[in-house]
């Protein structure tokens, strides 16, 4: 699911809904920090990635989110999406808040 940078350094590499893998992008550890929402899993292939395995898990419904222990500070937050599960627009849509504010409104990944 995310990047966080300080400086240009990872603090966190979390593979949402999933276990922990590595790829070109670098290590992802196994789901951490949630509070509530179920994770999913499955072996859909994801086209245009040589990173598959990471976008084959998922943390979703209702309403979940992440809380990382970090010191104060700007960060960079990186999100990795892929659509596994519905084919057309509108189907799945969904806003993302960082420290309560929100960052990304009626989201549409497809």
């Amino acid at each position: 699911m995310n990047n966080l940078f300080a400086q240009g350094t990872p603090v966190y590499r979390i593979n949402a809904g999933g276990p922990q893998v590595t790829n070109g992008i670098g290590a992802f550890a196994a789901d951490a920090y949630y509070s509530g929402g179920t994770p999913n899993a499955g072996n859909a292939t994801i086209a245009g990635t040589a990173n598959g395995a990471m976008y084959q898990s998922e943390r979703a419904g209702g309403s979940f989110g992440y809380a990382l222990p970090v010191s104060n500070g700007k960060y960079t937050v990186v999100l990795h999406f892929a659509e596994t599960y519905w084919t057309a627009a509108g189907q799945r849509v969904f806003d993302v808040a960082a420290e309560g504010a929100k960052v990304l409104t009626r989201y549409d990944i497809v």
